[in-house]
């Protein structure tokens, strides 16, 4: 997902992170309902076989821990938001290594 677009072609090792709006990571967490903004590109996704990383669920569970993951001023991640994001990749990535990768193990 590339600029609100879903990216057309897929080769294997590819796949797309969803990167969670401000407002998506917070609003539950103050007692408000998040905006589906995911729910069409993991549709489409899913209907192309491109396999995703979705980290809401993470980057959600370390703003409740007190993280500010965002700037206070605009909707970007801040260095805290990226570091988070990357533990999500990292993690994905190790789970994942075969199909993303191609390799087998031997």
């Amino acid at each position: 997902v590339a600029g609100g677009r879903v990216v057309v072609g897929h080769r294997r090792g590819e796949t797309a992170l969803l990167v969670p709006t401000k407002e998506h990571i917070y609003l539950p967490l103050l007692g408000e309902p998040a905006p589906e903004l995911f729910r069409p590109f993991q549709a489409e996704l899913g209907r192309r076989g491109i396999p995703y990383i979705d980290p809401t669920e993470a980057m959600r569970a370390e703003a409740a821990a007190g993280r500010k993951l965002y700037f206070t001023i605009d909707g970007h991640p801040n260095a805290a938001g990226h570091a988070a994001l990357a533990r999500v990749v990292t993690g994905y990535l190790r789970t994942h290594a075969a199909a993303v990768t191609g390799a087998t193990k031997s």
